[in-house]
């Protein structure tokens, strides 16, 4: 079974609404609504109103959110809910106390329930709230934090244990995941060049096994199958995780292979823009040394990055974490306009919000 969350949400709308899809499309453009304001408010916390207000805008024309919003899948959840997370950590104050770790915890927890490598961020938002809100890692808030995050998200991996019978802390489809990314026909993404998937151009014997295996077999197969070829070509293996890696901040040779062909270079064009402008953002705070905000949106850009390496890379994985991304292009972009208008406005702005963080 893949992620959870989304499956049951739509299992309740569809409970209630009689199978209306339509409610589940107002959901999702919900969800992005959301999305915006809590981008919007992350770049004001970062910089100023406007930088907000430009943040929240980029969100909702955003290409690759806007295509994703209008369809029944489960991006745009996935986005709401790592944002949520990030938001709630920095509104954290100094020393929280248990409830407000607690909350965050929550978040965490359900977050990985759409998304499960957001776990693999717990240590790092507890070293972050260590270094910048001064929590004590040794102390019942911590102790929230990590244990409603594992309350809220283990019902999954328990629920996946009994019914397989063998431990699975995830989804029972990872180890496919991590055989599309590694094996002699990857290309970063799950489809070859001319549109095949990675299973339909495996050997045939491979393929009658997956055809017949039960869900637990395939568990083994996929993951054994990807193992052998990291045990026997290191190299090759090295070389398609930065495949990978490269896949996740730009692009593959499949990026685009399902959509109209003049979607992509538009949309590079965009992206292009909102990654000169982030530049300019994170310069921008790290100079003024309002850092702990863009410290925590880096962290977390490399660690989904490094993550999503590991198994294979669509272009709707790095969507997920792009309001990130344009919360410093939001502030790149006023801070450029300021600049125009005012050569020394920003600064004192970026002072201020310094101030406020401290």
């Amino acid at each position: 079974m893949s992620s959870p969350l989304y499956v049951l949400l739509t299992a309740g709308v569809y409970l209630l609404t009689g199978h209306s899809q339509s409610v589940m499309l107002v959901l999702q453009a919900l969800c992005g609504g959301a999305t915006a304001v809590l981008t919007a408010w992350l770049a004001a916390r970062a910089s100023r109103p406007e930088a907000g207000w430009i943040a929240g805008g980029l969100v909702a024309l955003d290409p690759g959110l806007l295509v994703y919003s209008a369809e029944l899948h489960p991006l745009s959840l996935d986005a709401l809910a790592f944002l949520t997370v990030i938001c709630l950590s920095v509104a954290l104050p100094h020393r929280p106390r248990a409830g407000s770790t607690a909350l965050v915890g929550l978040s965490l927890g359900v977050a990985a329930l759409t998304r499960t490598t957001i776990l693999s961020f717990a240590p790092i938002l507890l070293l972050w709230a260590k270094r910048y809100r001064g929590l004590r890692l040794a102390s019942w808030s911590a102790l929230a934090l990590v244990g409603v995050a594992v309350l809220v998200y283990s019902p999954w991996p328990i629920r996946n244990s009994l019914l397989l019978g063998q431990f699975v802390p995830g989804s029972s489809e990872s180890t496919e995941w991590l055989w599309r990314g590694t094996n002699p026909n990857a290309t970063a993404s799950s489809y070859t060049p001319d549109g095949q998937t990675m299973l339909s151009v495996a050997p045939a014997d491979f393929q009658s096994r997956i055809a017949a295996a039960s869900e637990v077999e395939r568990i083994s197969l996929y993951r054994d199958a990807a193992l052998q070829f990291i045990t026997q070509h290191p190299q090759e293996a090295a070389r398609l995780f930065a495949l990978k890696l490269k896949a996740f901040w730009w692009g593959s040779d499949t990026t685009g292979l399902q959509y109209p062909a003049v979607w992509t270079p538009l949309y590079n064009t965009w992206y292009v823009a909102i990654l000169a402008s982030g530049a300019i953002g994170l310069w921008c705070t790290w100079r003024e040394r309002v850092r702990e905000i863009a410290v925590l949106i880096v962290a977390s850009l490399a660690l989904v990055a490094l993550s999503q390496a590991v198994f294979y890379v669509e272009g709707r994985h790095r969507l997920a974490v792009e309001p990130l991304i344009l919360v410093l292009a939001g502030i790149g972009i006023c801070q450029v306009a300021m600049r125009a208008r005012t050569p020394h406005l920003e600064t004192i702005h970026l002072r201020r919000a310094r101030d406020n963080l401290t």
